[in-house]
């Protein structure tokens, strides 16, 4: 694996932090508290930052906020993923009401990314950062593809390996019936003492970018352990990976998909049920004034 630049995270942590508060500034000494900088190093990256446009420093306060280059990578960053600036006080609402993060999915170049996250208290949470991608591909991105006309449904299926044999198509199936069945999915976990367990606890906390030959080795083993919880019992727990809704074009085909992530062990299937009507709710929502917004722009 190549070695990571220390400068360039910490360029990152600063984008990143700031980002998720686009409203706030902050002085040197907050950011380097916050972010855990030492205040000279820190001073020569939003100084760097600063003098390419992407930060700007209040002239009275000395505070530092996002700078108007942000604006312009936003804007070609759009041209290459779906928008989700509809979406985004619905996540926000989403994240409050719930009492946890959620984030909104898409995808790019037959990749899942992660496009825009709330109610999470670190901007660099593990597999929720911004950007963190992973192969559109079972077991990922049921949420999306359960929506999909059938030839593209069949080209998500057709991107796993090792390939999804004549079992794991009717297990799909399945899940595809589910999910139309409650309008949303839920992803089982690993079992509690899988040998990868400590990897991926680990990957899902890291600061550091996502290792995509774990990613996969997840996934592996996520479709060999059975990925998507069937018939639920409320009082009953189950170790859950997820919780996510499509939010569906007017076409009825998804291009983002809302997700509630789940890494606290056991979960009742009474609130793995509220979380995912939560989530279709919003996703329904967000649809509707997707719509609204193409009418008026006919």
């Amino acid at each position: 694996m190549p070695r990571r630049s220390g400068t360039t995270a910490r360029v990152v942590a600063v984008l990143e932090f700031l980002t998720d508060r686009p409203d706030e500034t902050f002085g040197l000494s907050e950011l380097a508290r916050e972010l855990d900088i030492n205040k000279a190093t820190l001073l020569t990256v939003v100084t760097t930052l600063i003098d390419a446009g992407w930060l700007l420093q209040h002239p009275k306060r000395k505070t530092y906020g996002l700078g108007p280059r942000v604006i312009a990578a936003g804007a070609a960053a759009r041209q290459r993923f779906p928008d989700t600036t509809l979406a985004r006080p619905h996540l926000e609402r989403v994240a409050a009401d719930l009492g946890c993060g959620c984030v909104i999915v898409g995808v790019s170049d037959a990749q899942m990314v992660v496009l825009d996250r709330a109610g999470f208290a670190d901007p660099l949470h593990g597999l929720t950062r911004l950007g963190v991608r992973m192969s559109f591909a079972p077991p990922y991105g049921l949420a999306l593809a359960a929506w999909f006309p059938p030839e593209r449904y069949e080209v998500w299926q057709a991107n796993a390996t090792p390939s999804v044999e004549s079992a794991e198509r009717a297990v799909l199936r399945e899940a595809v019936r589910l999910a139309h069945e409650r309008g949303f999915v839920i992803g089982g976990d690993l079992p509690a003492g899988h040998e990868l367990d400590r990897s991926v606890h680990d990957l899902r906390l890291s600061s550091h970018d996502t290792d995509p030959a774990l990613l996969a080795e997840l996934g592996r083993a996520l479709r060999a352990t059975g990925y998507y919880l069937g018939e639920l019992q409320d009082d009953d727990s189950y170790r859950a990976n997820h919780v996510s809704a499509p939010v569906r074009t007017t076409t009825g085909v998804p291009e983002i998909a809302l997700m509630v992530p789940l890494y606290s062990g056991e979960t009742k299937g009474s609130q793995l049920a509220a979380i995912g009507a939560r989530l279709a709710e919003a996703g329904a929502q967000i649809a509707e004034e997707m719509a609204a917004e193409a009418a008026e722009g006919r």
